[in-house]
């Protein structure tokens, strides 16, 4: 019979906790447990042994005890536990959960004591938010508002409320709060996760809970070094040293440790003073030597006497020195390694090496390529960045060529685009599909690759590179991935950049204005059916060639048929560009009698085909043909240019 009793109460009391954790969240909770006899201070939970007798309350609760694993929240702030919004995914959607502290014993004391905690949340949308309340002696939640001193309390000010997610991967921010009105009484505080019903995130975290009364601690926030690229001997860092206790802080040494081709450490005194909450940018004095080729990394460390929380007394960066190339025309098939390119931004997945994933399981060419993850799929939320060295095209008098192989396979939201930098400046988005030589350039009015290329597909995309002659140009392919899973993402083989061949023709328009000689082809063997920038070429030979002539536009329009010596882009008008010089003479015309003129008109289908012999007096000469299509003079559209060498 005890048996039957102990388990009849067992299942009572499961019912009874399953119940209270699905319950809506709202300001009736029953009051708080009896509270210890006073909370000594400070107050320490790491979560590194037990959950620290916090509990887990609301709807749809996702909240976890235990070590993160999940794509954004994959670490613990400190340690390697915390309590997490599901620690292995994505919190729930509809979720209105929180996380709740035990009852704290502030009645002997006479002053507001201090909350200060780790936090990081990964929310998408703005539908999804975080906040913290308060319970004093048992009352209601209340949220609770921003406190003179605070740290990263909010990032939406005007809500109140924690949204959107930090710059990094795994990035835990210091959070405080002062509990005004917990003196002399009992406080219990929560946070609240609260989610919206579109998009699922990391969620919220939460570590390394502190109270205190006052606190001594310096921190450094940020090492600002020098961007990547061409480094010099002399180089400057900013270290951003901020006030992250209670009082004011003054004349404590920084130092700053660099490793990597040439190891140097330095020592340099803040001599200023920082108030609560403070902080400020320490430049030093010494400059560093980036000059050789290679990875750096740059680390500072705040060394204030008596500083009670030495976690974050340090910070790191990293910087490159990427080696200028001085080679043109440029091509990079990554098979020696990675040529120096460079991958950083937010949950980067860039790999070198030979990609064996799902998809995309080949290079292009070769055995190696740049792909987002070698041996599977790119990281939900990423923002990434994979940047070319500096190339040194000072001495290129024309704007080139930049041709590399792309394979994709993206999620519905997922997209991709590149971006050039010129002698260091700010990067800009490099091309449009409407440019000239533009191939497999971006198949949407947004400017961006989407979709697939197919299994294991790889395209040639070009494009001419403007404003890049006579520059130092940086090149950085960006991936921007959704929250979709089992997607290889994006891959980059065998970049080129060349000149550009006689400049720029005007393209083929398919229906509109299309001439074509003897299957001619442009410069880098595109046919004229490709509809790719002109102009075209071919060779012809006297003895055993007749002259073939191929016209499209509308139908039963006259043609005018000009000859001249090639000058792409010698003249814009309203109705296409000339690509011939001024020398052009009109060769025959639909809409004056004599020579051929009954035959210089596009039949039923929109179509001219005339095949000719070859005059002997063009023997031995090129000559460069375009035509102009219309039903008026004044309503005419030019076709692209066709250069023809008329050999023996």
């Amino acid at each position: 019979m005890k048996r039957v009793i102990a388990a009849l109460l067992t299942a009572l009391t499961c019912q009874v906790a399953s119940a209270q954790a699905d319950k809506p969240l709202t300001n009736e909770d029953p009051g708080p447990p009896p509270p210890p006899p006073g909370t000594p201070l400070p107050y320490f939970e790491g979560f590194e042994s037990s959950t620290g007798g916090f509990t887990v309350g609301g709807s749809s609760s996702s909240w976890e005890w235990g070590v993160p694993a999940g794509d954004f929240i994959d670490t613990a702030a400190e340690g390697s536990q915390a309590w997490v919004t599901n620690l292995a995914g994505d919190h729930h959607l509809f979720e209105s959960s929180y996380l709740q502290s035990p009852v704290f014993d502030f009645t002997q004391r006479s002053r507001d004591p201090w909350l200060q905690f780790k936090l990081l949340h990964d929310f998408p949308t703005t539908a999804s938010r975080a906040w913290l309340e308060l319970s004093v002696n048992g009352g209601p939640f209340v949220k609770a508002p921003p406190s003179p001193g605070g740290l990263y309390w909010y990032t939406n000010t005007t809500s109140q409320w924690w949204t959107g997610r930090p710059n990094e991967l795994g990035q835990w921010r210091t959070t405080r709060f002062r509990l005004n009105g917990a003196a002399g009484s009992t406080v219990q505080v929560r946070w609240v996760c609260d989610t919206g019903s579109s998009r699922l995130g990391g969620g919220l975290g939460v570590d390394s809970v502190t109270i205190y009364d006052n606190l001594l601690d310096a921190s450094v926030t940020r090492v600002d070094g020098p961007d990547s690229g061409p480094l010099l001997l002399q180089e400057s860092v900013d270290v951003i040293v901020r006030n992250t206790g209670t009082q004011n802080i003054s004349g404590f040494p920084v130092t700053l440790d660099i490793s990597g081709p040439v190891p140097t450490q330095l020592t340099q005194p803040f001599l200023g003073t920082l108030t609560p909450a403070e902080e400020q940018p320490m430049l030093f004095e010494v400059p560093i030597d980036l000059s050789v080729p290679g990875v750096y990394t740059l680390q500072a460390e705040a060394l204030l006497d008596g500083d009670e929380v030495p976690g974050n007394n340090f910070s790191q960066s990293q910087v490159t020195h990427q080696e200028t190339v001085r080679q043109f025309p440029y091509f990079e098939g990554f098979e020696d390694g990675p040529s120096g390119y460079i991958v950083n931004g937010v949950n980067p997945s860039w790999e070198h090496g030979e990609p064996a994933g799902p998809v995309i399981s080949r290079a292009a060419f070769g055995a190696r390529a740049w792909v987002t993850n070698l041996d599977g799929g790119r990281t939900r939320n990423e923002f990434s960045f994979l940047r070319s060295p500096p190339i040194d095209l000072t001495e290129v008098e024309n704007d080139p060529l930049l041709q590399f192989s792309m394979t994709r396979d993206f999620g519905n939201s997922d997209r991709a685009w590149i971006e050039v930098s010129f002698n260091g400046e700010a990067f800009q988005e490099l091309g449009t599909s409407e440019d000239p030589f533009s191939l497999n350039w971006y198949p949407n009015s947004a400017n961006r690759w989407t979709g697939s290329t197919a299994p294991n597909d790889w395209v040639i995309a070009r494009n001419v590179m403007l404003g890049a002659a006579g520059n130092v140009v940086t090149l950085r392919w960006v991936m921007d991935a959704d929250l979709e899973e089992n997607f290889d993402g994006f891959g980059v083989d065998n970049v080129e950049i060349f000149e550009t061949p006689f400049g720029i023709g005007q393209k083929p328009r398919p229906s509109i204005s299309v001439l074509d000689i003897n299957q001619a082809t442009e410069a880098l063997g595109y046919s004229v059916e490709a509809f790719q920038p002109g102009p075209y070429f071919v060779a012809l030979s006297g003895s055993s060639d007749v002259l073939h002539l191929h016209v499209e536009g509308e139908p039963g329009q006259p043609i005018v048929w000009i000859a001249g010596e090639l000058d792409p882009a010698a003249a814009s008008t309203p109705f296409g560009q000339i690509d011939l010089g001024v020398d052009a003479a009109v060769i025959a015309s639909g809409y004056q009698p004599g020579g051929f003129n009954q035959f210089f008109f596009t039949n039923n289908e929109g179509v001219m085909d005339l095949t000719l012999p070859i005059p002997l007096t063009l023997i031995g000469r090129v000559l460069s043909f375009q035509a102009g299509v219309g039903n008026t003079e004044l309503d005419i559209a030019i076709t692209n240019a066709v250069q023809v060498s008329f050999l023996p």
